[in-house]
């Protein structure tokens, strides 16, 4: 380390600024601050309470409480008094512009359930069960008007109104809902956000006119540095430059000398710069067009991974071990994909973007993206033999046109794609069941018949504008898919289930009832008088001799209609405690 980077800074530079006009841009800034922060959010949460419980108070006073009170079952959303009171709910959500409108009541034991649904349709039915939000509707039963400026419920996060109904007696007989997406408490913060840059403008102009009295004092030294890196960016790395201040210019001359001989060992940088990116990305990075913002249409195979049984394996093994796992079956998978010379672009938790032909294309990047996948299965089964585990891993393969280049600003950019093609891995891999590696029809056309598919499949997925042809990969040449990790051994049972469709993230409100005839490992053998299609999503409530199991989220994987309709379920995810009590069965 040279002297000069040595020496003791005496009287630092940002005291003398600080001291004159940091002090004076800060207090203002933060009396400012404080001042608009406190008045807006204030009244802006003021404003908004007081529009939900208009909302809420009105609906309310328009329902005759001794006919809401007759509305107890799921036939009684026939009768001209319940369609009258539903489309005056719809009319008040779209004219106040709210999420979601509605009105409950309480039952005899106490349980909540839903009366009236003023939202989209169709309706949910009378009589369906309410588990949130259980304190703000006890407040409501006692008389209250109650509001919540953000309350959590598995749809997400709202903000809520409650106002009671009221019987001819006084009674309270039901509670009118009037629901508002809490997103609005962020919008509002980035009001404020762009009040408080406009306050940050005004100080600084103040500070300007202040740092004006220090550019003499500060202009030789800055200015000389100024030359000397110049020099340097020349390629000129024998420059030096000696500023004899006790501040931080002083100690800046004696770090620009360190920068010089860190220079000499760009080399080394380079180096440590390739564990990051591809070794493409990072040659790319080095010329004048690739460190420049901007992208180029190219045709580009993207692969979509994602590991399951992560999130419970995590819970059970802690922070520490479940990172340290990770890192090790991220090894194994990086090993494969720079094998088949693979761009790996995202590594998202447990999930992995890899991008075939970007920056760079050849003419079998398809080919060799589905190769790769083939060996990820492989490399995943072994590291499953290693680690006793049993994890799966679903893959998507999509082809298409993307725009792909530099990502970001002047100051921090990426190499990435941008594409229809993406979102297509991502709904690929969805569509997969267990360790399966499923790819779109453009992929196949372009493979052809390099590599072994099973029977095609047709799905149609939510906001999609047409159907996605999928078809499964059981061989690429000469690397077959290994064995599926978990086989199914099943033990008979017969147990009531009760099925919700799950579409996209949304959970249909219709209930359907169904027969559990098999109990294996993370497996249900379902046996259903409705038609049930391979790769459907089910939430399914369970009753079995050691009570009820709910939220179990599951695929169908298997489908056969001997008899009805049997299909085989993959349990994709298990409430705490639902697998010892699935083991005892």
């Amino acid at each position: 380390m040279s002297e000069i980077s040595q020496r003791r800074v005496t009287f630092p530079l940002w005291a003398k600024m600080a001291l004159v006009f940091g002090g004076l841009s800060s207090m203002l800034i933060l009396g400012l601050g404080l001042w608009d922060y406190h008045v807006s959010v204030k009244e802006h949460v003021r404003q908004h309470q007081s529009r939900l419980e208009g909302v809420a108070r009105t609906l309310a006073g328009t329902i005759d409480g001794d006919v809401f009170s007759t509305f107890q079952r799921t036939a009684d959303m026939e009768r001209v008094e319940h369609t009258r009171i539903t489309k005056t709910f719809r009319i008040a959500r779209t004219a106040n512009n709210v999420e979601w409108v509605g009105a409950s009541a309480m039952d005899d034991r106490g349980r909540y359930y839903y009366v009236i649904d003023g939202g989209r349709p169709p309706s949910i039915p009378v009589g369906y069960p309410i588990f949130d939000g259980v304190e703000q509707r006890r407040r409501v039963a006692e008389g209250q008007v109650v509001f919540d400026i953000e309350m959590v419920d598995e749809w997400g996060r709202w903000t809520v109104a409650m106002a009671p109904i009221t019987a001819a007696d006084g009674s309270v007989v039901g509670m009118v809902e009037v629901m508002d997406d809490a997103a609005w408490k962020e919008l509002s913060a980035r009001r404020r956000a762009s009040q408080t840059v406009l306050m940050l403008l005004l100080a600084a102009a103040l500070s300007v006119g202040l740092a004006a009295l220090f550019a003499r004092h500060l202009g030789g030294p800055l200015r000389r540095l100024t030359e000397a890196a110049q020099a340097v960016a020349e390629g000129d790395l024998t420059r030096s430059v000696t500023v004899d201040s006790r501040d931080e210019l002083g100690s800046l001359a004696g770090m620009f000398a360190e920068m010089v001989d860190g220079l000499r060992e760009r080399e080394f940088i380079l180096e440590t710069f390739g564990r990051f990116v591809s070794q493409e990305v990072a040659a790319r990075a080095l010329t004048g067009e690739g460190a420049q913002l901007g992208g180029e249409v190219r045709q580009v195979t993207i692969l979509f991974s994602d590991l399951r049984g992560y999130s419970a394996l995590s819970r059970r093994l802690g922070p520490e071990q479940m990172v340290s796992l990770l890192n090790r079956y991220l090894s194994s998978m990086t090993d494969v994909i720079l094998d088949h010379q693979g761009n790996l672009s995202e590594m998202l938790g447990d999930g992995l973007v890899v991008l075939f032909g970007a920056p760079n294309g050849r003419p079998d990047d398809a080919l060799r993206a589905v190769r790769c996948a083939v060996e990820m299965q492989q490399a995943l089964a072994s590291f499953n033999a290693e680690e006793r585990l049993s994890l799966e891993m679903g893959i998507g393969i999509g082809t298409g046109e993307v725009i792909a280049g530099n990502i970001g600003s002047n100051k921090r950019m990426k190499y990435g794609v941008v594409g229809t093609p993406i979102n297509l891995a991502g709904r690929l891999e969805s569509f997969t069941v267990g360790s399966q590696i499923m790819i779109d029809k453009v992929t196949r056309d372009i493979v052809g018949k390099e590599i072994e598919l099973g029977e095609v499949l047709v799905q149609r997925p939510k906001g999609w504008p047409k159907p996605i042809q999928c078809y499964p990969v059981r061989a690429a040449g000469d690397l077959d898919m290994p064995e599926q990790t978990i086989i199914f051994s099943w033990r008979p049972a017969d147990l009531m289930a009760e099925c919700w469709k799950i579409q996209g993230k949304e959970i249909d409100s219709e209930v359907r009832e169904a027969r559990v005839q098999g109990v294996g490992r993370r497996a249900l053998m379902l046996l259903t008088t409705w038609a049930i299609q391979r790769g459907d999503q089910f939430r399914i409530a369970l009753t079995t001799p050691e009570g009820l199991i709910e939220d179990l989220s599951c695929v169908v994987s298997e489908v056969s209609e001997e008899g009805g309709f049997w299909s085989t379920l993959r349990i994709l995810s298990l409430p705490d405690g639902a697998e010892r009590r699935l083991a005892k069965l």
